[in-house]
């Protein structure tokens, strides 16, 4: 019997390129499209502190980063209860040669400006080129402007946890590398 449940099968790890996030995951949920494993929420990310979002632990997405839809503020200013979005520059995002969208960063700083404190937490936000949609082909333009796709990323953990994974990896490398050298010296025994 089929299962009916919408979750990944197990083994699924969320890791699309940016262009995938904009061409295949934001542009369908704009549109209305379903998604076979629809993983991410709409929460409103910009109300909050990343901390304070509805992280849970996610098996399918890499550690210390997670995803969701949300809408973004109307004004320039990204202000939460205890805190506030520093932004970057607007990157481009390409496919096949065609500008699909936009990445911002955002960085997230605890207090208010300009004396906030610098956290670890930091957004990538992804934005629809809206060009690349035909003329009529949207009933709201709004939306197109304002529903994004954020990626939240906790950096420190993020950074320590590469660190430890590099160190395992260069100790199971050096392992593996003196094993083979003892199965080499075997081997040269026993002819």
């Amino acid at each position: 019997m089929p299962s009916t449940c919408p979750c990944p099968p197990p083994g699924f790890r969320f890791q699309p390129s940016d262009a995938e996030i904009i061409g295949f995951y934001l542009i369908n949920k704009i549109l209305g499209r379903p998604n076979p494993f629809d993983v991410i929420s709409t929460v409103d990310v910009y109300s909050n502190s990343p901390d304070q979002l509805p992280l849970g632990n996610a098996g399918h997405f890499e550690e210390n980063e997670w995803y969701f839809y949300t809408t973004r503020p109307n004004n320039s200013h990204f202000l939460t209860k205890d805190g506030y979005f520093v932004t970057s520059m607007d990157e481009q995002i390409f496919h096949n040669n065609q500008l699909v969208g936009f990445k911002q960063i955002l960085r997230f700083y605890l207090g208010r400006p300009p004396t906030g404190m610098k956290t670890n937490w930091v957004v990538h936000e992804f934005r629809v080129n809206p060009n690349i949609f035909p003329a009529g082909k949207l009933d709201n333009v709004l939306q197109l402007s304002s529903f994004v796709m954020c990626k939240i990323l906790h950096t420190q953990e993020l950074f320590i946890k590469l660190s430890e994974k590099r160190v395992r990896d260069e100790r199971d490398s050096l392992m593996i590398d003196t094993d083979e050298m003892q199965s080499k010296r075997l081997d040269l025994q026993i002819r």
